[in-house]
């Protein structure tokens, strides 16, 4: 019996060499790195620990320096020197913590006698920078910022306040007025003081002092300058020696208590540099040489280490390149093995499936292997047959119209032969369906056809008669719509005419209450006629006693006589004319009366004409009102008529084209039957042809059926 050499097999074979390929580079390399492992723990956790600590210790000397350079600067501030003593304490204490990892690492530098060395210079080098954090405290308990600043500030603006006083003794000696300044405030020294922010107790105190007594002093002098401008030398001289020169000696005395604090500070300043240079900056330097010293064996040491570690490391790199080669020679060989016998069979596979996408059913594999590549080709090769033989021989009677094919499913879960058998199947009954329908429907369409023209030639008959009745209705319709707009006309007219009647009538109304009006007033003018009569009448005796008393008068009364004469005759003259106007308005009076008795004669007969005018103008409105509705009931017959006219109208071209459709669809169910004429049915001798008064059977349709159950009842109607 033969061993079958399967595709799994083949794979696990080439996998496996390449696993065991990889042990082996693995424990090559395991076998490197545990030789390194040793020199890696040594550089680890003795040479590279040690070497970190004495590089600690160096940093640690560093720190140190520069943390005391920095206290060593007067204009640091409190809170910075404070920030550098914890810095101070903080690296001593890690200095403390690497000197005793560095004993236990138990590196055998200590046992030449540097590191002991080193121990030595650290415990003097401690011991120093205890006594210059001492001596830095005792600067700080002055609490004074700055002294070399504040210093110079203090000579420089009592400098200013001297210059003052001497001009103010000069002014006294001289016995001139002082014409510098007098105002305290304005002065630089007593604002600088007045700014002043010293902690130290001594200078605060005499810094308030100093202010009180110059103050006192500007003071004095503004005394003294007030008695001289007034030629009182004495007694500017006597303030002088009274308050000037006790305020000055005391001034000169607290000055001294602030500069005291002040070169308190500065001689330890001195003190503190003198013991830096001398002392600290040697014991720093002897540190580090002894520190350099153990660097430098130690780094020795670590660089040997390196080496032997670089050796064993280019060895093992050796070892594992070759394996490497090794392996991967051996991993190729059986790739290419593996992949040449699986890439071929699947290209041959490629290009037959390729070759049955385009339709192309002549292509075998025909592979002879034992592998699951073979039992792929036989499959493909059988699954082409069946295609080939069955599947597409029944389609090929299907495209020439022969659907009498046959073909079995393997199993039910055959999806193309089970499809292809039902379409035969659903086919043959559809068709069958389709070509008694198509009878059916030829029979059908003839008889509609007949009855289609049968109903457009009584259609035409009838729009014929319709449209005779339609010209007539719009005749009449058109006599009496003018009929209606003469009636229009005439009761516009004659509600025209009643207007103006009733106008007339409203003026002449108007007029004859006018007439009163003129009547009543040619009564007042009457009145005031005769009034103007008695006031001339008046007037004339008036004339005639002024005459009268001019002639009294005498020669005096000449001048006065002819204006009374004048007067008398202007009188007489109003008389008349008086008279006359009243004789005419009294005759106004009678002719106003006798018009207003013929204006309400007239107005009485205009009122008669208006109301005849009325009842005509409510006969011909009612006239017009009956012809208008007339002529709207004969426009809406006519309007029926039309709707009428074009319904039978479209009733006629319908009844055409429906006769047109049912010659159409009779063409073309005779061309239907044409064309299922072609096609080869099963058990083709049991269709019947229908007659037009039969009806089709129902027909029963599955899911691949040609149509849905909507065309199905179409038919069936």
């Amino acid at each position: 019996m033969s061993l079958k050499f399967t595709l799994q097999k083949k794979l696990i074979l080439g996998f496996s060499v390449v696993a065991g390929i990889c042990a082996l580079i693995g424990l090559v390399g395991w076998y490197g790195l545990s030789q390194l492992r040793g020199n890696v723990r040594q550089l680890g956790t003795e040479e590279v620990p040690a070497l970190r600590q004495i590089l600690t210790l160096k940093g640690a000397l560093q720190e140190i320096k520069a943390s005391e350079q920095a206290l060593l600067n007067p204009a640091l501030s409190i809170d910075r020197r404070n920030e550098e003593y914890a810095n101070i304490n903080r690296v001593l204490h890690d200095a403390g913590n690497a000197i005793e990892t560095y004993r236990a690492s138990g590196n055998l530098n200590e046992s030449t006698g540097e590191f002991g060395g080193f121990l030595n210079t650290w415990k003097d080098l401690q011991a120093d920078v205890d006594l210059f954090l001492q001596l830095s405290a005792k600067i700080d308990a002055l609490r004074i910022e700055n002294p070399q600043k504040l210093e110079a500030q203090l000579e420089g603006y009592l400098g200013e306040y001297k210059t003052w006083a001497a001009e103010s003794v000069k002014s006294v000696l001289e016995q001139t007025p002082f014409e510098g300044n007098l105002d305290p405030e304005q002065s630089s020294f007593v604002q600088w003081l007045g700014g002043l922010q010293v902690e130290n107790p001594q200078v605060q105190e005499a810094v308030k002092h100093l202010q009180y007594q110059i103050k006192e002093v500007y003071r004095a002098v503004g005394t003294i300058s007030d008695f001289l401008e007034i030629d009182e030398s004495e007694l500017a001289k006597d303030v002088y020696i009274a308050e000037v020169l006790p305020s000055i000696e005391s001034i000169q005395q607290y000055v001294a208590n602030v500069k005291t604090p002040i070169n308190e500070a500065l001689a330890l300043y001195d003190e503190l540099v003198r013991h830096g240079q001398d002392v600290t900056v040697g014991l720093l330097a002897a540190a580090e040489i002894k520190l350099d010293s153990i660097v430098q064996a130690t780094e020795n040491s670590v660089a040997q280490s390196v080496e032997a570690g670089e050796g064993l490391a280019r060895s093992m790199i050796w070892l594992v390149a070759i394996a490497l080669l090794v392996g991967v020679a051996v991993a190729v060989v059986l790739g290419l093995s593996i992949a040449r016998s699986i890439a071929r069979p699947l290209a041959k596979t490629v290009a037959m499936l390729n070759a049955l996408e385009r339709g192309h059913l002549d292509q075998r594999l025909q592979l002879v292997r034992d592998d699951e590549i073979g039992d792929m080709a036989r499959t493909m090769d059988a699954f082409a047959e069946s295609l080939q033989n069955e599947i597409v021989a029944a389609l090929q009677k299907l495209a020439h119209g022969d659907i009498t094919f046959s073909i079995t499913p393997r199993d039910e879960r055959d999806l193309i032969r089970g499809a292809i058998k039902t379409l035969g199947e659903d086919l043959n009954e559809i068709l069958g369906q389709v070509k008694l329908a198509g009878e059916q429907i030829a029979s059908g369409s003839a008889q509609v056809s007949d009855s289609s023209q049968s109903l457009s030639q009584g259609a035409t008959e009838s729009a014929s008669s319709l449209e005779q009745i339609t010209s007539s209705m719009s005749q009449m319709a058109s006599q009496t719509k003018l009929n209606a707009e003469n009636a229009s006309l005439a009761s516009q007219l004659a509600t025209q005419a009643k207007q103006a009647a009733e106008g007339g009538n409203s003026q002449m109304v108007e007029m004859v209450e006018a007439m009163g009006e003129i009547n009543a007033s040619s009564q007042s003018i009457s009145k005031i006629i005769k009034t103007i009569d008695e006031i001339a009448f008046q007037t004339n005796l008036l004339a005639l006693n002024a005459a009268v008393e001019a002639a009294r008068a005498g020669q005096h009364g000449k001048g006065f006589a002819v204006v009374a004469e004048e007067v008398r005759n202007l009188a007489a003259r109003s008389a008349k004319a008086a008279q006359e106007t009243a004789e005419l308005i009294e005759g106004s009076v009678k002719k106003v009366a006798t018009g207003s008795q013929i204006a309400n004669k007239t107005a009485d007969s205009l009122d008669e004409i208006v109301k005849g005018i009325s009842k005509v103008t409510d006969l011909v409105a009612e006239i017009a009102a009956a012809s208008n509705e007339q002529a709207q009931g004969i426009a809406q017959v006519n309007v029926g008529l039309t709707q009428i006219d074009q319904v039978t109208q479209q009733n006629t071209a319908n009844s055409e084209e429906s006769a047109s459709a049912a010659e159409e669809l009779s063409s073309q169910a005779n061309h239907l039957q044409d064309i299922l004429a072609r096609f080869k049915l099963k058990n083709g001798s049991n269709l019947i042809k229908l007659s037009g008064s039969q009806s089709l059977p129902a027909v029963a349709m599955d899911p691949l059926s040609f149509g849905d159950d909507d065309t199905q009842d179409g038919w069936g109607e």
